[in-house]
């Protein structure tokens, strides 16, 4: 028949779009995480938000009346199972750092560790099986504090000694055996839960670091205007990932394998499929004061927002 199309020989394809979670406050958001099956997030906004629902409704979790001060990279993160929450910060009376859990699905956070009068800090958490363990950076203005525990946050597995240069970020293997942590123009390497380090001194001034689960794959953002920056072998040594541009990005992520990366500016948000060798513009509409973008372990949903706003939430 002239004129007929069989709808059999061609489809038509819609790019992804992000959608705003309006369920949740409208507020300053500090950081995001979320589970690969997008039903469970958490959001961090002086006290963490829980959604069990995919985002459509959120619920506040005051954590024994503690409110954070902004001034320090506040964390949350939400295990692979979604059973585990941890959030990290520092309170606004005492300048302690505080870590919180959650072993209910968020259901009720509890003091797990905390340190008085603390000038800052670097966090990161990993999953292994249903079991974690995590990292945290304590330091004092020239002299730092690495401790690896597990949950519920108040057993020390693992002390990896004081007076170290204070880190701004910081990023760890699945197991806790690597441990990556940069800060005031040194990166320090563990392949040994923290128990030791190597230094390696450079002019960096990292922002932000993340790796895979393996360790072996790390990429980090540098303050002002810059390459990202990207290792191979641990953090020992690093080059710069040209494929993204000189900005001034603010964060990085990295999926579980390695392969799907994200980077940010406060108005531009970037995702490669292909371990960095190319970049994809994925930013939101009206991105205009962009903190932190979350990233699923597989890599396959973004969430994130302006400061303040709605989170926005995206899924390939």
């Amino acid at each position: 028949m002239s004129g007929y199309l069989n709808p059999w020989y061609f489809s038509v394809s819609s790019s992804p779009t992000w959608t705003e979670l309006s369920g949740a406050p409208n507020t300053n958001w500090q950081d995001f995480d979320i589970v690969n099956d997008r039903t469970k997030m958490i959001g961090f906004a002086y006290d963490p938000y829980v959604s069990t629902n995919s985002g459509v409704t959120w619920t506040g979790k005051v954590t024994t009346g503690q409110t954070y001060t902004q001034d320090i990279k506040t964390r949350c993160k939400v295990s692979t199972n979604g059973t585990y929450y941890h959030l990290f910060g520092r309170h606004s009376v005492n300048s302690g750092l505080y870590v919180y859990c959650s072993i209910n699905s968020g259901s009720t956070f509890t003091l797990g560790n905390s340190q008085n009068s603390l000038y800052s800090g670097a966090f990161d958490t990993q999953s292994n099986g249903n079991n974690w363990a995590f990292y945290i950076s304590q330091s004092t203005a020239n002299s730092g504090i690495y401790r690896l525990y597990s949950t519920p946050a108040t057993n020390v597995i693992n002390n990896g000694g004081e007076n170290r240069a204070a880190a701004q970020a910081l990023a760890i293997s699945s197991d806790g055996s690597r441990v990556i942590a940069a800060g005031n123009g040194v990166i320090r390497v563990s392949n040994s839960m923290g128990t030791s380090f190597t230094d390696y001194t450079n002019s960096y001034s990292v922002l932000d670091v993340a790796s895979n689960d393996a360790g072996d794959q790390a990429i980090a953002s540098l303050s002002g205007t810059a390459y990202i920056k990207e290792s191979t072998d641990y953090g020992a040594s690093w080059s710069d990932n040209t494929a993204a541009g000189s900005r001034a990005f603010k964060g990085v992520c990295i999926s579980n394998n390695g392969s799907i990366r994200l980077a940010w500016t406060v108005d531009l948000i970037l995702r490669s499929t292909d371990s960095g060798a190319t970049w994809t513009d994925i930013t939101f509409p009206g991105a205009s004061s962009i903190v932190r973008c979350g990233l699923s372990d597989d890599g396959l949903t973004v969430i994130s927002a302006n400061n303040p706003g709605y989170p926005r939430i995206i899924n390939f």
